[in-house]
């Protein structure tokens, strides 16, 4: 249940917010479901591996500027892994 309240209170705020476009939105998306398959606990573990297919993003670049925008304006807080062997973490804001 905590995973529809997270995406209708995201969207609700996507909504308003003219910064916040499809390819965020996908990316948010794709953060909650990854975060289903690892049972709706704790930061979300993830890589641009997995996220980037899941959201439909086809470049790193894109990718990057979409989760460090997310960040930025308060919807998650990305703490990214400098090792390729180390996955990053994904909190979700508000």
């Amino acid at each position: 249940m905590e995973a529809e309240s997270r995406i209708v209170s995201f969207m609700a705020r996507a909504r308003e917010d003219p910064r916040i476009g499809p390819m965020h939105i996908s990316l948010y998306a794709a953060i909650l479901y990854i975060w289903s398959e690892q049972g709706f606990t704790g930061p979300v573990v993830v890589s641009a591996r997995k996220l980037m297919p899941a959201a439909k993003i086809g470049g790193k670049g894109p990718y990057h500027r979409s989760i460090r925008q997310l960040q930025e304006y308060g919807y998650i807080r990305y703490e990214p892994s400098c090792d390729p062997a180390v996955p990053s973490r994904v909190v979700l804001e508000g």
